[in-house]
């Protein structure tokens, strides 16, 4: 099916064809004829569906529409480009959904350029059902948000979408058409393959695979058809009802269809079956008993019969003048809602800095239920009933100031039954102003609202807020551990100059802060501490040391120090090493990080620890590339930002503290694997020997017990004199770095390392000091400086030989380089000559020219040029860094100029390859008379 839009402006003119070729062809000719076209991304099963008016009273022939939809074959994304869209740029686009692609490892799609935006297809093998579909499309959009991929979320699970056809012009832009290309075909995917990927991301990176709004219908259900009788009584609907009034006033006067109709709504009441029997009594000339025992007989076969209540329509076809009159005709379908009584919830007492503070009542018209009637509901006035919004308690609970974000964000109580009580649901407060969104986020924390209600939820909570922000301050929420403006976190306690005050943290921050707890015997812990000066367990002792080291490194301003703690085998206490430098803080095992967790969840959990030690627990199965990616990130101290789906860029998470690693194969080697040239990386990763200890192993069960019984015990202490003492310790430590540099006569590129040994020590000494520990920090000193010495050796064992790389170039592309001579006085002065050419001229004028070379005739001078773009390339599948290679060759000499040159000038105009033309491009320059000389062999004789 192709579209285009209506004459009129409204809707759009439906073409439906046989086959593809049909499609093809007709799309061509409805661009040549200046329409913009679409194509229908799903096949349909009939010519047109009936369609109800919006008034009820008539119908319309509806063509594109979900409904009829008969199958699919393919899954899609459309990414929205330019001015004021979510990416500038094509290339900005396609740039997120590599990054998108990589981290939801899902296949490579087929790309088309719709002009100005990007079209993302997944093509299918076979046809799928819509209902096999949608579960599988819902997922692919949750996905794209969670992973911040901006896509029309519009566009993404919609069955009756339409996209541009490729061939087709974008014409939003009338005076400037833009083309509508295939820029990548791909084969087509196996359907069951495509959704267990999309479900594998989903599941890695936490996002719902449920299918959302059948499970909120699911919830939300029973309150369409709750005729609970707990929720309704009688009295009030024969106050406001006259047909049940007649009943109540002069029921012995009233016909029995009038009866009957009035059982079935008292049925449904908590007191209408009482209510029934009182006002049947003497019906009919029978006595008490006898109308007891018929009104019960009806009731029962109400019961039976599972009837719904009686409807207005219903009565006012027994008794239309007491509905004529009626102040609710129209505005209700039975008189059952007239007797819903809602109780009322309690007023909460919530705990604040201030206080206990008693929390106010909803503001009008809204009404929190409990009991038997839970919920949030409308108040709608006129004596109508109140309209159920939401079917659970949401009451607002706190309100702070966001830490990371700068935003504001309110903590509201959340009833959930199935799990026994109330639950902390975290809202950012100005997404109340964007639907969309606070209903996504209200969604991930099992907060479901349907759509006719969300406006009426979302309104609730705006003015609850509103209310609430009158009574109580609105506070800083923390969102990690370590340094703040007002002194140090550890745990849920804020530690300055002027003592201690408990703080509030973000969920994710609280489930790591609640186990940075002291348990256990504090001197027996310093005691135990003697053991690092055991001879050979000097690794130990450098491990406990970076414990006491890391919350010193936002001194020096470094963003992160990666130390790698390499065995050549297991059980040597690396481990065990790392759950003793955690436990200065808390319980190891439940706040280290899971081996499991993905890499973006560690880099994530890193924020969180932020000047604390973090440990990585054996990296040995990383990839070499991600490695080289991890040592960067770590010592930026930062994460890579995402989008939102706003559009606006999210604050990433960001560090300055060590991380320890463990391997049992080099990290060193293992950046090798990753390009050639990795003295960058590798001097942001400081690599040690964790060699074996004899004494340790015998010893090692009673290590982990101790530590599993002793923890949390000296950090409190440690960080209270940090953040009492940070002005003068910012002194130190540079002092110490500065001596520390001289000692040991370290480079420029081992300042990680230093700023780390640096931190290290001092934060040893100061624990010592305080009688913290038991072992002597200084002692370290011998050994660092051995391990040190021995990484260096093998770091500049991998340094480059830049005249050699460049050489290596030139020889691997002898068959792309034309040398031509140079004679003064000619017009055309570069000459083929077949002495000085190592290229035939026909070989010449059918290759692509990366090198020229021309050898002056009467001074034998030689100037080479290398195309740019060719050399960076080289040097980019090689691992090197080309802006290096270039500086080095320039401060030797070796490149004297940079500019434009055309390789194959001489050759004569028959040279060019098929379709393309011969340009002048940018060359490095190459003087061989101010390089010392070409390389040997490169020169003819």
């Amino acid at each position: 099916m192709l579209d285009i839009p209506s004459p009129n402006g409204k809707g759009f003119r439906h073409f439906t064809l046989g086959t593809l070729e049909e499609v093809a062809a007709k799309a061509l000719a409805l661009d040549g004829a200046g329409h913009t076209v679409y194509h229908a991304c799903a096949a349909y099963g009939k010519d047109y569906v009936e369609r109800d008016t919006k008034d009820g009273l008539g119908t319309y022939r509806a063509v594109r529409v979900a409904e009829n939809v008969r199958a699919l074959r393919a899954y899609w994304i459309d990414l929205d480009c330019g001015e004021g869209k979510a990416y500038a740029t094509q290339s900005d686009a396609v740039l997120a959904l590599r990054s998108f692609l990589f981290e939801a490892g899902l296949p490579t799609p087929l790309l088309v350029s719709s002009g100005r935006g990007v079209h993302v297809y997944w093509p299918l093998v076979e046809e799928v059902l819509p209902t096999t579909w949608r579960p599988v499309a819902r997922n692919l959009k949750a996905l794209c948000a969670k992973l911040g991929l901006q896509a029309d979320p519009a566009r993404t699970s919609d069955t009756a979408s339409v996209l541009r056809p490729v061939g087709t012009h974008n014409r939003k832009d009338p005076a400037n058409p833009l083309p509508v290309s295939c820029n990548r075909d791909v084969p087509d995917n196996d359907f069951a393959d495509f959704a267990r990927r999309v479900k594998k991301a989903c599941a890695d990176h936490g996002v719902d695979t449920k299918e959302e709004q059948e499970r909120i219908r699911a919830l939300n259900a029973d309150f369409a058809t709750d005729t609970s009788n707990a929720r309704f009584h009688a009295e009030p609907i024969a106050q406001k009802c006259a047909q049940l009034s007649a009943l109540k006033t002069r029921g012995k006067e009233l016909p029995e269809p009038h009866w009957y109709a009035a059982i079935e709504v008292l049925a449904f009441c908590a007191d209408g079956p009482r209510m029934a029997k009182d006002w049947a009594a003497g019906y009919g000339g029978f006595d008490r008993a006898g109308t007891d025992g018929w009104v019960q007989a009806k009731l029962d076969q109400i019961e039976r019969a599972g009837v719904k209540p009686t409807t207005c329509a219903h009565f006012a076809t027994i008794n239309p003048s007491a509905c004529e009159t009626c102040p609710f005709n129209g505005k209700i379908t039975s008189p059952i809602s007239l007797g819903q009584v809602i109780e009322r919830a309690a007023a909460q007492a919530i705990h604040h800095e201030d206080g206990e503070i008693k929390l106010p009542d909803p503001p009008f018209p809204y009404i929190r239920g409990s009991g038997d009637t839970p919920g949030i509901y409308v108040d709608p006035g006129d004596g109508l009933p109140p309209d159920r919004i939401y079917k659970y308690d949401l009451y607002p609970d706190d309100i702070f100031l966001d830490e990371r974000a700068g935003k504001e964000l309110a903590r509201w109580k959340h009833a959930q039954p199935k799990e026994g009580g109330m639950v902390d649901v975290m809202v950012h407060t100005a997404l109340l102003h964007r639907p969309s969104e606070i209903m996504q986020e209200l969604m991930d924390q099992h907060v479901h609202v349907l759509g006719p209600d969300v406006k009426k939820v979302i309104g609730y909570m705006d003015k609850y807020l509103s209310q609430l922000r009158e009574q109580i301050k609105v506070r800083k929420l923390y969102d990690s551990q370590g340094w703040k403006e007002e002194g140090f976190i550890l745990g849920r306690t804020l530690y300055s100059g002027s003592g201690q005050t408990r703080i509030q943290l973000n969920p994710s921050a609280t489930k790591i802060a609640t186990n940075m707890k002291a348990v256990g015997d504090r001197q027996a812990w310093v005691d135990f501490t003697a053991h690092a000066d055991r001879p050979g367990w000097e690794q130990f002792k450098f491990v406990l040391m970076l414990g006491f080291g890391a919350p010193l490194l936002e001194i020096t301003r470094h963003g992160g120090v990666m130390f790698n703690a390499y065995s050549q085998e297991s059980g040597w206490g690396k481990s065990t090493a790392a759950k003793w430098m955690a436990s200065i803080f808390g319980d190891f095992d439940k706040i280290r990080v899971s081996p499991t967790d993905t890499m973006n969840a560690k880099v994530e959990k890193l924020g969180i620890y932020k000047h604390l030690p973090f440990f990585l627990d054996e990296i040995t199965n990383i990839e070499p590339a991600m490695l080289s990616s991890l040592a960067y990130q770590v010592s930026d101290g930062k994460g890579r930002g995402r989008l939102s789906q706003s559009s606006e860029i999210k604050d990433s998470a960001t560090w300055n503290t060590f991380v320890l690693s463990t391997s049992n194969s080099r990290m060193h080697q293992k950046l090798g694997q990753a390009k050639e040239v990795h003295e960058a990386e590798a001097m942001r990763i400081f690599e040690f020997d964790f060699t074996k200890a004899d004494d340790f192993l015998a010893i090692a069960p009673q290590i982990n017990r101790f530590l599993d019984d002793n923890h949390g015990l000296v950090g409190p202490e440690y960080v209270q004199y940090l953040a009492t003492h940070r002005e003068e310790l910012v002194e130190k430590v540079r002092q110490l770095v500065d001596h520390l540099t001289a000692k040991l006569q370290a480079t420029s590129g081992e300042r990680f390392w230093i700023a780390g040994l640096a931190c290290a020590l001092l934060g040893s000494l100061i624990a010592r000091s305080l009688g913290l520990v038991k072992f002597d920090p200084q002692a370290i000193l011998p050994w660092f400086t051995t391990q040190r010495d021995s990484l260096m050796r093998g770091v500049q064992e991998k340094r480059v030989n830049y005249d050699a790389l460049l050489a290596g170039y030139i020889y691997d592309h002898q068959d792309q380089h034309l040398i031509v001579k140079v004679v003064p006085g000619r017009t055309n002065n570069a000459v083929l000559d077949a002495d000085v050419m190592q290229l035939p001229v026909q070989d010449a004028r059918g290759k692509q020219l990366t090198m020229r070379t021309e050898i002056h005739e009467e001074t034998r001078r030689a100037v080479t040029y290398i195309s740019q773009r060719h050399i960076n390339e080289w040097l980019a599948e090689k691992g090197f860094d080309a802006r290096r290679l270039k500086h080095e060759l320039k401060q030797k000499g070796v490149i004297t100029d940079e500019g434009k040159r055309c390789l194959g000038a001489g050759l004569g105009g028959g040279w060019t390859r098929e379709g393309e033309k011969f340009l002048q491009v940018l060359c490095w320059v190459i003087d061989w008379s101010k390089a010392g000389g070409a390389p040997e062999g490169m020169m003819p004789e």
